[in-house]
């Protein structure tokens, strides 16, 4: 049998500095226990008679290494590894450039990676539409007899309805674009917190058709429902039910009052929602920026909502009024109250949404407004504590309401 003394397994290796702190021994063995010596006597009398199991007794193999140059880690992982087994000679092979280059991406992930941004927000939007409108015909057409024989909703679920709206459209896009979903908080992130203007275009245009695309989806789901509150196979008349689309204020309201109305409520929601971005201010954890939006658009529908129907974003008034005139609810949806889509669906929230990104950066923010300088410092010139957010150094598109502090993985081939 093998001699135990030459199958026993060594000590880890000792490693430690000369006294001159210049260099380093590694897997030289510790002295023998005084039991070790007793056993290595015994069996080396055993085998005294010249048994062709005794071997020579190997030499210990150390080495030294300039102790300045050899890093921590190394230190640690020479001390694990056995004698002689560091020793052994290591060949690399050639690596071969072309194979080491990544895979071009198909033409699929080269589309996703081009337009991601818009879908982002074209989806996110028409969820918003759909949600919204949805709700709006569900109560009013469950209203009628002649549709429903019981009601199913009220007030409370209009405007539970479009803050739920809100909320799911901005989870669909947060991650991506930001969840902008209104042209009115777009404008404003370019002119306050540096959004690129280039890319205003693209998410208007994304905004606007996924309204189209959603309010197209509640139409047709309610198609059957509304000629039968409309007394009639393809009737259609803004009075009875244009308004479930679109804003429509009460009668005795004017432009000017309405006007002033949505003025008040978005300046409200944008206060909020650059709030909800601010690391300097008290941030929601991260991902729950859509749930803080949701009570906002709850808490100004249910209050302030009931003049003017809580437009609050451009694009959910054109997008539905464009399906309503294409649906046959002819051009009166363009000339009703002196063009009150335009002077009040979306020049209030956009004016809104500007002057509540002002009012917050210039009272409450401690970063910087609209002109790039620091109206409180507080002694510090970090970037990266202030209410201005990054897009150029963010993981997603642009400043929205949603945070995304953890990057999302890329597709196999997809550039990062």
């Amino acid at each position: 049998m093998m001699d135990p003394v030459y199958s026993q397994s060594r000590s880890r290796s000792s490693s430690h500095a000369s006294s001159s702190g210049q260099s380093v021994i590694l897997n030289t063995p510790n002295d023998p226990t005084p039991e070790e010596k007793v056993r290595s006597r015994e069996h080396e009398e055993l085998l005294s008679d010249g048994s062709p199991f005794k071997a020579p007794r190997l030499p210990e193999i150390g080495y030294e290494l300039p102790y300045n140059e050899l890093p921590r880690s190394e230190i640690d992982r020479q001390r694990q590894i056995p004698p002689h087994h560091n020793l052994a000679h290591t060949y690399h092979a050639g690596v071969d450039p072309a194979a080491s280059k990544p895979p071009s991406p198909s033409l699929v992930v080269k589309f996703k990676r081009a337009t991601r941004v818009f879908w982002a927000e074209f989806f996110g939007t028409a969820v918003l539409a759909l949600f919204g409108t949805a709700v709006n015909n569900q109560v009013a057409l469950s209203n009628s007899p002649l549709v429903s024989n019981a009601p199913a909703g009220t007030y409370l679920s209009v405007s539970f309805g479009w803050a739920l709206a809100v909320m799911l459209g901005v989870f669909v896009s947060g991650g991506v674009s930001g969840g902008h979903i209104n042209p009115a908080i777009t404008l404003s992130m370019a002119i306050f917190r540096r959004f690129p203007w280039y890319k205003v275009p693209v998410y208007w245009l994304a905004q606007i058709s996924g309204a189209v695309f959603g309010a197209g989806l509640t139409y047709w789901n309610y198609s059957t429902a509304i000629n039968l509150y409309e007394g009639g196979t393809g009737a259609r008349t803004i009075e009875k039910t244009g308004g479930l689309f679109f804003t429509n204020p009460l009668p005795y309201t004017t432009n000017y009052l309405c006007f002033y109305n949505e003025v008040l409520m978005t300046a409200i929601l944008m206060i909020f929602v650059v709030a909800v971005g601010d690391e300097g201010n008290t941030a929601p954890p991260k991902n729950l920026g859509p749930f803080v939006v949701f009570w906002v658009v709850f808490g100004l529908a249910s209050t302030l909502g009931m003049q003017t129907s809580f437009a609050l974003n451009p694009a959910r008034d054109l997008g539905p009024r464009i399906v309503t005139w294409l649906a046959g609810y002819g051009g009166g949806v363009w000339s009703v109250r002196s063009s009150y889509w335009f002077s009040v669906a979306i020049l209030g929230p956009v004016f809104g949404a500007i002057l509540g990104c002002f009012v917050y950066d210039f009272f409450i923010g401690k970063a910087a407004c609209c002109f790039g300088s620091d109206l409180i410092s507080n002694g510090s010139k970090d970037s990266r504590k202030s209410n201005l957010v990054r897009s150029e150094h963010s993981n997603r598109e642009g400043p929205g309401l949603c945070h995304a502090p953890n990057p999302r993985h890329p597709c196999p081939g997809e550039e990062v």
